[in-house]
């Protein structure tokens, strides 16, 4: 439905902190709002992302995406 979060068609990605790396190959540790993230030749827009991080070390990203 429009004006909610979560439309038909969003997906939901569990990335480990230690595998988010650049398009370039260097690792960073943090995935943002509008970011993108490919998939093969699939193309999808970070709506939302909740870090799992207990203390100091990011364990996972949960990110809601949408194409």
């Amino acid at each position: 439905f429009d004006n909610t979060l979560v439309r038909e068609g969003d997906k939901r990605i569990l990335l480990a902190a230690s595998d988010v790396e650049t398009a370039a190959g260097a690792s960073f540790n943090e995935v943002e709002n509008f970011d993108f993230i490919i998939d093969s030749t699939d193309e999808w827009k970070v709506i939302q992302v909740i870090v799992i991080q207990p203390g100091a070390s990011r364990i996972l990203y949960d990110v809601l995406v949408r194409k």
